[in-house]
C-alpha cells in the first residue's frame, strides 16, 4: 500500500496521512490544549439529569451499511434458528 492510498475494510475508509501533510506540534499542542480546557469545562459543569433517548438500531451495529451486512444478518438467523431448534428438541 502506497502512502495516499485508502484501504477499505469492512465498508469503511481507512487512510494515511503523508508525513508533508501532518500538523505542525504548535497546531497539536493548541488542540491539545483546547481539549483540556473542554474537559475542564464539562468537569465543572453539574451532572446532566436527563434520561437520555435509546439510540436507533442502525447505531448498535458496526456491520449495518457495510458489504458484510448481508451475510452477518443470515448468520444469526440461522444461529436463532439453530438455538430455537435445541430448545424445542429439549437439548
Amino acid at each position: 500500500m502506497s502512502e495516499n492510498e485508502d484501504l477499505h475494510i469492512g465498508g469503511k475508509i481507512v487512510s494515511t496521512t503523508p508525513p508533508d501533510k501532518m500538523p505542525s506540534p504548535e497546531l497539536v499542542a493548541r488542540a491539545l490544549a483546547a481539549f483540556e480546557e473542554i474537559d475542564r469545562q464539562r468537569a465543572a459543569a453539574p451532572p446532566d439529569t436527563t434520561p437520555a433517548e435509546p439510540l436507533p438500531e442502525r447505531f448498535h451495529d458496526d456491520m449495518i451499511g457495510t458489504e458484510y451486512e448481508p451475510w452477518v444478518r443470515e448468520l444469526w438467523a440461522e444461529r436463532e434458528r439453530k438455538r430455537q431448534q435445541q430448545n424445542e428438541s429439549g437439548d
